[in-house]
């Protein structure tokens, strides 16, 4: 299905759904960033809490976070989030991105949790397949169409790099487009939409009155999104000067001259995200 092409901007979420599953309707594809916006979303939600360590870490320029389970999976969490908060923490009450990043083992449950995310948006009807399987199915009758391809071929004895050429031609091909088969549902067209309008928010947000938004505690609420559409620095740029609270959910030094800065705290969640990019692959 086509989306509307004009462009309106959003003050919300497509259909409160989280960020990691407006990351993948985005984009097609559960990236990195949609891991670490998923914790910053539950550290948000109460659910953990994020704490900059003083160890010399090895990732990052030195810097290491440690995860700290603050509240156990509930109902109120969905089965992604469920997923992620069992296969990071397990039975422990706390994780060091420091080890992680020496488990080998641990891009497999980073797999566990990209395939509960693709599933959530199957389910909710915004996918026909998930997009990774919709690759896949078409990745295999690509390869089967190059085999045959090189079957019926006939050498050029003189010229043995044509078919060379011939293979490599068509292996870009099908690399470029195979981006474009995961396929969205209506429901999705429209969610992928409502999505261009909220990142058009959140990274021009300083052209709104925010002041009574703040209230809400808007900036944390909508920082996992920011994550997400990678706009986290225009998102806290719009915060600058406000008189704010520094979130409960993290411990570290995102502190301004004792005064919590929404600028560097931005920051420093951008920072977060890449070290737990980096660990967990």
């Amino acid at each position: 299905p086509k989306e509307n092409q004009t462009l309106v901007v959003q003050y919300e979420q497509p259909d409160k759904l989280s960020p990691a599953e407006v990351g993948l309707i985005m984009d097609a594809h559960v990236a990195a960033v949609s891991i670490s916006a998923t914790i910053v979303d539950l550290a948000v939600r109460g659910y953990v809490r994020i704490v900059e360590s003083e160890k010399t870490g090895m990732i990052s320029f030195g810097k290491t976070y440690i995860l700290k389970k603050i509240k156990e999976v509930d109902a109120a969490l969905q089965p992604f989030e469920q997923k992620i908060m069992t296969e990071f923490f397990g039975d422990q009450k706390e994780i060091s991105l420091q080890d992680v990043a020496k488990d080998k083992t641990f891009y497999k449950r980073v797999a566990v949790v990209k395939g509960a995310i693709e599933q959530s948006v199957v389910d909710k009807k915004y996918f026909s397949m998930a997009p990774s399987k919709a690759i896949g199915k078409y990745t295999i009758w690509a390869m089967i169409a190059i085999f045959v391809l090189l079957f019926f071929l006939k050498v050029d004895k003189n010229a043995p790099w044509l078919l060379i050429g011939d293979v490599f031609v068509t292996f870009l091909v099908v690399s470029v487009v195979l981006h474009f088969m995961p396929k969205k549902t209506e429901a999705g067209a429209v969610a992928r939409w409502h999505g261009r309008g909220f990142k058009e928010y959140l990274q021009t947000a300083e052209k709104y009155r925010l002041e009574w938004q703040e209230k809400e505690k808007i900036f944390e609420k909508f920082l996992p999104y920011a994550m997400v559409f990678g706009v986290v620095s225009q998102w806290s740029k719009a915060f600058a000067g406000f008189d704010m609270k520094p979130p409960q959910w993290y411990q570290g030094s995102a502190l301004s001259n004792g005064v919590f800065s929404a600028v560097a705290f931005g920051s420093t969640m951008s920072s977060f995200g890449s070290v737990l990019s980096q660990a967990s692959s």
